[in-house]
């Protein structure tokens, strides 16, 4: 019956269209998860490498057959296993369209949680494999983005720099899909930044399904006749009726997309291929039953034909914002995820950081070649970290990596992966860096081993051991940014008696505080702080850190309990805070009422075995947020626990034990300079006693109107207006209140007064999270999770049993509102962008000209930030299912080299009085202190296309945008 009410549908449109048929554009796909319940070496093992070797053959049969690939971490891995035949005929097979790439990345990475700089690189590796093998033409100019949780506007801005002209999307809110599908919008125009230029705006298609549009497959078809087994008609009509309920989502019927595969498909090649060849056959052969012509073809084809049919995009709607949060039911949310796994989501944001300033350095290395007896060999060794680090981050930023939606043993595979890449990276920093800053002496000798702390948030930093042996130890520090800044740096220490000079002998300002959030077995009992000032843009200092037991030049601090009344923190130049003497809690930042407190959510497990699991009662997981009614629980305080505070000239803190079950402990510290209050979280193992788990959260409490909206980031670009949904309307229904007012944000969060002279708050973090704002003038940020296993959907990565540790810092400024934006875009770049600190071996007693002090103080404006600067190879040389096989085929530079220049305008239009403004950058100024500019060509995002050549040397940047450039640099 159903299939008859379809071919009259069918019917219907035939006659309307006359003698056009409704083309059907099959789009043959495998969807690859590089880990998700495998790790991707097992997926690439047991699926991936089997489905490309027998897709390659399928389609070298039939020319007519064509493919479409995503993840080029497994093509690559399988391309360099190929011989030179097998690679050429692939080469063809691209030349001629029928193997065709969409995206190109690393992977199909995650939008929610994943920040621009990781995208960017991973995107650029993928894009530069293609142009480097297949060429330019092999390029994708459309988006696939068929299974994350949602899409974001930050990542689709960047899409569109990359030169994409469409995206495809699936998993929304179910009932915006809803809405959407029935007004027939599920094709619209996207304009993702706030001055809706062209060159931002991408043509958006949400697939006809939120949950399983991507998926169709057929079973082994049987065409002939006189087979009791016959059954293309009966697969024929099911096709069609797929067809038609995609041409009732869509304000067009000339063209429909209809992917053909689903996760891991084509593994038995070429029976889809040929499944899929009978039915085509069967319905082309019948346009009067069906009026249906299926072709095999591409998205970009698909896109050219609804352009030329309907007039351009000038039919489709216009939308402004992001798909979040992702939703399949009235109570199954998505917005856990955001969240999950904090400590996976820390070390990736760390790891990054550190591959971003060996790129520098690699920079720096170059154009000190010829100074630098040693430079060859430096040059590889970060070459070969910086291969490592893109490697694994890169594919960390895959939509189960990054949200922490894959199994455990999985999640434990990606974060060994990056942590190995970053102990590579940071030994060739730390060597090529002391390399960089030394004389050569007797003191100071050429080859001088170098080291880093392993984990300076808990205090572990073995590299200040020879302390405790009354030993010096150097240290060479590196500003990864183009500015000029003054801070207080923090460093671990064994023993409470040290001080700091720079290369000169000079004493530098220092105190020494008891640590806090050390860790109980290796981390160190003090903590020294440092003030440097007037650090060069892209600078080194060389500083000595020196036993000393002279209180004149010693100062100490030790933690004491200063009673329950409230306690000021306040030190020279910098913010202040007050905070509870019996809690620990924050009451004010600066003179305005700031309270704050660690709380809690229940999550909804209970009865879960008995009762099932289904969209429509769903348990919290790692990607859903399920409360139990009643709000967040206070942890209260420990019993039994004082605060302790210390006061310095430098800094000043408190410090407090919150929960012992679930090691909670909470810190507020503020420092000479610094404008912003660091509220410093130490969370987990979360306890379990409860039989279902937390969702630990802390809330910031303020008497701000607000109007029930708060701001987050779009991966780490753009900030996005949210509103609390509370009230049901036609379209929109809240079922859960605190999950559907959850949204994700990667650095910042902010609330503002109505009043536009009023004052706001703003949080900035160096981890993805989820944020709210249940109340007026409060802003809520979720710390950390663990769910007790109920039988939650434990196969396919619902299960959530996290018993990492993780310690977080969340920088607090409260201002004006015309400040506001200033304060967390200057924060999240210092925080992003830390001060490196390497370590240098053997007793140090001498000092010396430091080489690399006379640096510019500032390179770049105010409003421009140096996005990426670093050296060209000629391929990318490292494999992350196997880092030791890591290669470096490149030698230094020597005199000229290719380099790869980002620059980005960190204010969007219109969100600050003077620094949102077009800025001129005049490039050959900028790296005159390092080399001569030879030429300069202006490329896509990716750097995979070039887009003007020679343009000149000073370019323009608007708000948000992110220039790239392919430089020649003589040095």
């Amino acid at each position: 019956m159903l299939f008859k009410i379809v071919a009259v549908l069918a019917a219907c449109i035939c006659n309307n269209y006359a003698t056009k048929l409704t083309r059907v554009h099959v789009i043959p796909h495998s969807h690859e998860d590089p880990g998700w319940l495998e790790t991707e070496d097992q997926y690439y093992r047991n699926d991936s490498r089997q489905i490309i070797t027998n897709v390659v053959k399928s389609l070298r049969q039939n020319s007519s057959r064509v493919f479409h690939y995503v993840e080029m971490v497994y093509l690559r891995r399988w391309w360099l296993e190929q011989n030179t035949t097998t690679q050429d005929a692939v080469k063809q097979l691209v030349k001629n369209k029928q193997l065709m790439f969409l995206t190109g990345g690393l992977c199909m990475n995650d939008e929610a949680t994943t920040h621009q700089t990781a995208i960017i690189d991973q995107m650029t590796w993928g894009h530069r494999f293609l142009n480097n093998t297949f060429g330019a033409d092999a390029l994708p100019t459309v988006g696939w983005q068929i299974d994350p949780f949602g899409h974001a506007a930050g990542y689709t801005t960047l899409t569109a720099e990359m030169g994409f002209e469409a995206f495809i999307g699936q998993k929304t809110d179910y009932q915006e899909f809803d809405a959407r599908n029935k007004s027939k919008q599920l094709e619209f125009n996207w304009y993702t930044d706030y001055e809706n230029k062209p060159n931002t705006t991408v043509f958006g298609h949400l697939m006809w399904d939120n949950t399983k549009g991507y998926s169709y497959v057929l079973p082994n078809i049987i065409d002939d006749p006189t087979n009791p087994l016959y059954n293309v008609k009966k697969y024929a009509e099911s096709v069609a009726e797929s067809v038609y309920q995609r041409v009732a989502s869509y304000s067009h019927a000339s063209d429909i997309l209809f992917p053909y595969g689903t996760d891991f498909w084509f593994q038995d090649a070429p029976v889809p291929f040929e499944n899929m060849e009978k039915i085509m056959k069967y319905i082309n052969n019948r346009p009067q039953v069906f009026g249906l012509e299926l072709v095999y073809s591409s998205p970009k084809a698909y896109f050219d034909a609804v352009r030329k049919d309907n007039s351009g995009q000038s039919k489709f709607t216009n939308y402004k914002g992001d798909f979040f949060p992702t939703s399949f039911g009235p109570h199954y949310i998505r917005s856990g995820y955001y969240t999950s796994r904090p400590a996976s989501k820390g070390t990736d944001r760390v790891v990054w950081a550190e591959g971003h300033s060996a790129k520098l350095l690699q920079f720096l290395l170059s154009a000190q070649a010829a100074k630098i007896p040693e430079a060859s060999s430096l040059y590889k060794h970060l070459e070969v970290g910086i291969a490592a680090v893109e490697a694994s981050v890169g594919v960390h930023q895959h939509h189960d990596a990054m949200p922490g939606t894959d199994l455990e043993f999985v999640a434990e595979n990606y974060a060994q992966m990056m942590v190995s890449a970053g102990a590579t990276v940071t030994k060739a920093m730390a060597d090529a860096a002391i390399a960089m800053s030394s004389v050569e002496d007797e003191s100071n000798p050429s080859g001088a081993s170098g080291s880093t702390c392993e984990a300076a948030n808990v205090s572990i930093c073995t590299a200040t051991g020879p302390l405790a042996h009354n030993e010096s130890v150097s240290m060479v520090l590196f500003n990864p940014l183009a500015s000029m800044r003054t801070e207080v740096i923090e460093i671990p220490v064994p023993v409470s008696g040290v001080i700091a000079k720079d290369s000169s002998g000079k004493l530098l300002q220092s105190e020494v505080h008891h640590s806090i959030m050390a860790d109980p077995v290796q981390g160190s009992p003090y903590t020294l702080f440092i003030l440097l000032e007037n650090m060069n843009a892209l600078g080194m200092k060389m500083i000595h850190l020196i036993p000393a037991s002279d209180s004149n030049f010693v100062h100490r601090y030790n933690a004491s309990y200063e009673g329950n009344n409230d306690i000021e923190l306040h030190v020279s130049s910098g913010a202040s805070a007050t905070v509870s003497g019996t809690t620990g809690d924050v009451v004010k930042i600066g003179a305005a009422n700031v309270s704050s407190a660690l709380n809690y959510y229940k999550p909804d497990m209970a009865n879960n075995m008995s009762r099932g699991w289904t969209s429509s009662n769903p348990c919290s997981s790692a990607y859903a947020f399920r409360p139990q009614p009643g709000g967040p629980i206070s942890y209260g305080m420990e019993e039994g626990e004082t605060v302790m505070v210390s006061k310095g000239k430098l800094v000043a803190q408190s410090y407090v034990v919150i929960n012992k079950a679930s090691s909670v402990q909470f810190a507020v510290r503020v420092k000479a300079t610094d404008p912003s209050v660091h509220l410093i979280v130490g969370a987990g193992p979360l306890e379990t006693s409860n039989g279902v788990g937390q969702e630990m959260v802390m809330n910031l409490q303020t008497a701000l109107n607000t109007n029930a909206t708060w701001y987050t980031d779009s991966n780490g670009l753009q900030l996005m207006k949210r509103k609390l949904r509370v009230n049901a309307t036609s379209d929109y229904i809240v079922y859960e209140p605190e999950a559907q007012n959850y949204y994700p944000s990667t650095s910042i969060a902010a609330i503002r007064d109505i009043d536009e002279k009023g004052d706001g708050l703003s949080l900035v973090y160096t981890s993805s999270r989820g944020v709210t704002s249940q109340k007026a003038g409060v802003l809520e940020v979720m710390v950390h999770r663990r769910l007790v296993d109920n039988g939650c959907r434990v196969d396919q990565g619902y299960q959530l049993d996290d018993a990492h540790r993780v310690v977080n810092t969340f920088l607090v400024q409260m201002g004006s509102n015309a400040n506001l934006s200033s304060a967390y875009r200057l924060d999240s770049l210092r925080a992003e962008n830390p001060i490196s600190m390497f370590f240098k071996s053997g007793t140090h007693d001498k000092f010396s000209t430091f080489r690399n002090e006379n640096q510019p103080q500032s390179l770049l404006p105010a409003n421009v930030h140096l996005h990426t600067l670093r050296v060209l190879g000629e391929d990318l040389r490292c494999d992350p299912f196997d880092l030791q096989k890591c290669k470096a085929n490149q030698e230094a530079q020597g005199t000229t080299a290719e380099v790869l220049l980002r620059l980005q305008h960190i204010y969007g239009v219109a969100e600050h009085a003077s620094f949102s403004k077009p800025e001129v950058v005049d490039v050959m100024s900028f790296l005159a202190p390092f080399g001569t500019l030879v030429s300069m060509d202006e490329v896509s995002l990716t750097a995979s296309k070039t887009l003007t050549d020679n343009i000149g040397f000073e370019v323009s940047i608007e708000p948000f945008q992110i220039k790239t450039f392919k430089c020649i640099v003589r040095f």
